[in-house]
């Protein structure tokens, strides 16, 4: 248990369960995501070479080889760059928030820890839960993964309602039955 985690939690709460999303279908939900922003960057990244060559072609044929070389290639350079951050940060972040992305339920309260440098938590307690149901994505059946999307619906004290997804959880049954325990303080069979 992360040490900032302990700070928010009162000396007689028990934890009665910990879990982390199953990585393949919460990475591949993310990348099916981004298709469309790939499909965009690719576009515009067609264009710019396009638009490169003409600018090269009528504008730059003028100057000398060495300046119209440079030009190109430090635009080349510069959207490489872009390209890159941009792909990396697509790529990369549906990883590191699966495997950085952790669920635990108190006798007291849900908590959903996120982040991977900056570290962040978002609590419920128990008592504003009104609902908890799953739901099995498309990718949990396609792959097989016998996990699912747990949603909790709550409502604050200022009566606003609010969702509580904890997503691609395995054994998501037993997760929505100690939720519901908990919330009934029927804890006898899972201490």
């Amino acid at each position: 248990m992360p040490k900032e985690l302990e700070n928010f939690l009162k000396e007689t709460e028990k934890i009665l369960w910990v879990g982390t999303p199953e990585a393949y279908p919460f990475t591949a939900r993310r990348y099916l995501q981004v298709w469309v922003l790939l499909v965009l960057l690719a576009i515009i990244n067609i264009f710019f070479y396009i638009v490169s060559f003409y600018f090269y072609k009528y504008y730059l044929s003028n100057l000398s080889a060495s300046i119209a070389y440079f030009t190109i290639l430090l635009m080349f350079f510069c959207s490489f760059l872009y390209l890159s951050y941009i792909t990396f940060y697509i790529l990369a972040k549906p990883v590191v928030s699966a495997f950085s992305t952790r669920y635990y339920l108190t006798d007291q309260k849900l908590i959903l820890e996120y982040g991977f440098i900056k570290k962040g938590f978002k609590f419920i307690d128990l008592n504003q839960i009104t609902n908890v149901i799953y739901k099995q994505t498309i990718f949990d059946k396609i792959y097989k993964t016998y996990s699912a999307d747990v949603y909790v619906n709550y409502k604050k004290n200022s009566g606003d309602s609010g969702l509580f997804l904890i997503e691609n959880i395995f054994g998501y049954k037993d997760v929505v039955l100690l939720i519901k325990k908990a919330k009934d303080k029927n804890l006898g069979d899972f201490l």
